[in-house]
């Protein structure tokens, strides 16, 4: 292992009394001497152990390989300073010697001050030769790099003006991918200022790196060169007193992608505005195109459900997609011209309104695999297309595609619930008409049974057909069959009672009702609840030369519908017994109460009361 105080020599000498002398003398001079007395020892142990900070080499090593011969091979395999110790001094001999190595020849017996001052001058020399070495490696290394990385390297030099404030800054070198992103050529900006170069450059760029320099801290920001149209992701940091380097990238990709699902997520959260006239604007913003066309496919037509054309929204239009580029677009994914599309299509007038030039469009596919539909770029001049611009295309075609999806479905959804609709009101139309003749029926049989018990069940009957023929009504002329008004269906209830030729006393009604919605089962039980407790009151409580009146209420309290029904007739007699009671209207006003989960009593006092209460839960709409 070598010594960390001390310099390594090997000496290779074959005379021994010579190899004792210099390693005493050596070892006097603080070295950290080891001797072997042949040319292949010394190969053999330097390979094995590269801890030597010098080889002493004799040339002539008696029996075996030459000195010469041994130091070419050390010298191929080991970065280490030689220097030949011999007696020779023939010029040839000499000359040999220079071939192989340049740290030194000392000839023998040249005194101890010799030997030592060579060695020194040899690891001087030696020193030297290795950083001036490590300096070209360092330097060929850094230029390696700054040719080959694959990202911009430039540095540059503040300008300022005469306040000391930064102003602009110089082209000191760039590597060649610098050339590649900017588009700039570097034997062309090199020794000029970015405002020379790039007239237009924002003061942004300026203020950043005069803030590099006086702070001497390393940046990293995103900024947008106008100059240059591009977005740069930017690493500056100081290099001396007023220079400084840049590491950048383009990134202008990146952004408008992320600018774009930006867009999607935020028109997710914006139902103010329509999505596809608000992307239609995006994506004429983002390109600078003239005119920005979305559309619905169908059929070999095209309906436009967005057009956004120099700056502005216009009207939705529909038009055959034959001999158009949009017929391309559809049949093959993707219709791209650079410029002369109206040559291509003299026959599209919509083209040739436009003053078209150029065209890029692609096709909506559905999750059949079916085109329903296209993005459309259109512009008055010529659109190199840039993969970014069908990048961008792709990622909104994804929610344009599920936009289009859902609208459609929603179409025929809503045309299906039409047609659903029609047909029920043709239904409850035939089932109103169907009531109106069993009513009518019914009552032109009671009259050929008057007076006997057949005509009291015939009314009866027509009674109860009666509440449900004006439930229909009801829900027919207010067009809905989901939900009714309590208080509508009551008082048409009661009116059409009332007014029935079957009914031979005058009555007069008073109605306190809430507006409450309730679905049509209820309204139904609740019909025929309100017919029996009107044929009750005029079979058994009032009198035909009295003033007969019925009190009718129905009141939301407290989640519960409460109903209350009393008459001016006759009062109930005292033993009356509603659980008791055998009368079929009873009993059906009971059944029907329960089947609501409602209670359904009277009230004792001078008049007839009846209580009914039905929980709302479940019967609200």
């Amino acid at each position: 292992m070598k010594s960390d105080s001390k310099k390594r020599i090997l000496l290779v000498e074959d005379d021994s009394f010579v190899a004792m002398m210099g390693m005493r003398t050596l070892t006097i001079n603080n070295f950290d001497v080891v001797h072997v007395n042949s040319g292949e020892k010394a190969i053999e142990l330097i390979d094995s152990d590269p801890y030597f900070d010098m080889v002493l080499m004799d040339i002539d090593l008696g029996i075996g390989m030459e000195g010469t011969d041994a130091a070419k091979i050390i010298l191929e395999r080991h970065d280490v300073p030689l220097v030949f110790l011999s007696s020779h001094t023939e010029p040839e001999i000499v000359k040999k010697t220079e071939d192989i190595t340049s740290f030194g020849y000392i000839v023998k017996d040249s005194g101890e001050t010799v030997l030592i001052a060579s060695i020194k001058m040899a690891f001087k020399l030696f020193d030297s030769i290795k950083k001036e070495r490590q300096l070209k490696e360092s330097d060929y290394n850094y230029k390696q790099l700054f040719s080959n990385m694959m990202s911009a390297f430039a540095i540059h030099e503040l300008v300022y003006d005469k306040n000391g404030e930064a102003v602009d800054y110089r082209f000191v070198e760039v590597n060649p991918f610098f050339e590649e992103i900017t588009g700039l050529v570097a034997k062309e900006i090199i020794g000029k200022t970015v405002l020379e170069v790039l007239p237009n450059t924002e003061s942004y760029w300026i203020e950043y790196y005069a803030k590099v320099v006086k702070t001497g801290k390393t940046f990293n920001f995103s900024q947008y060169s106008q100059g240059l149209g591009k977005y740069y992701d930017v690493l500056a940091f100081p290099i001396g007193e007023k220079g400084f380097a840049t590491i950048f990238n383009d990134v202008t990709e990146h952004k408008i992608i992320s600018d774009t699902q930006e867009f999607i997520i935020n028109t997710f959260h914006n139902a103010e505005e329509n999505f596809f006239e608000a992307l239609a604007r995006f994506l004429s913003e983002l390109f600078g195109v003239s005119c920005v066309m979305i559309g619905k496919y169908s059929n070999g037509y095209v309906d436009t459900l967005a057009m956004h054309f120099n700056g502005e929204s216009h009207a939705k239009i529909s038009y055959p997609v034959k001999n158009m580029p949009c017929q391309k677009v559809i049949e093959q994914h993707i219709c791209y011209y650079q410029h002369s599309v109206c040559e291509h299509y003299p026959s599209c007038e919509m083209l040739q309104q436009i003053g078209a030039e150029s065209f890029l469009g692609i096709s909506l596919i559905s999750k059949s695999g079916s085109p329903i539909g296209l993005i459309s770029l259109i512009d008055t001049k010529p659109l190199i297309k840039e993969s970014i611009h069908e990048k961008v295309l792709r990622v909104v075609s994804v929610r344009t595609t599920e936009e289009i999806e859902r609208e459609t479905n929603d179409e025929l959804i809503h045309n299906l619930l039409q047609t659903n609709e029609l047909q029920l009101k043709e239904s409850h139309h035939r089932m109103k008409n169907n009531m109106n003749t069993m009513y009518s029926l019914l009552m032109i049989k009671a009259d050929e049974h008057k007076g006997t018990d057949a005509e009291e069940i015939l009314i009866d009957s027509a009674k109860y057909l009666s509440s449900m023929r004006i439930l229909y009504d009801n829900l027919f002329y207010y067009n809905t069959f989901s939900k009714l008004d309590l208080k509508l269906f009551v008082h048409g209830l009661v009116h059409d009672i009332l007014q029935a030729n079957y009914i031979k006393v005058q009555i007069h009604s008073n109605f306190d009702v809430d507006e409450i919605e309730l679905i049509p089962d209820v309204l139904s039980s609740l019909g025929l609840i309100i017919n029996e407790l009107i044929s009750n009151s005029i079979k058994h409580g009032f009198q035909d030369d009295g003033e007969n009146h019925i009190w009718l209420s129905a009141k939301e309290i407290e989640d519960k519908l409460v109903i209350k029904f009393k008459n001016s007739g006759l009062k109930l007699p005292d033993d009356f017994d509603l659980s008791s009671s055998k009368g079929f209207g009873m009993q059906l006003i009971s059944a029907l109460v329960s089947q609501h989960k409602g209670v359904f009593y009277n009230l004792s006092g001078n008049r007839t009361e009846f209580v009914i209460e039905i929980p709302l839960r479940d019967i609200k709409k």
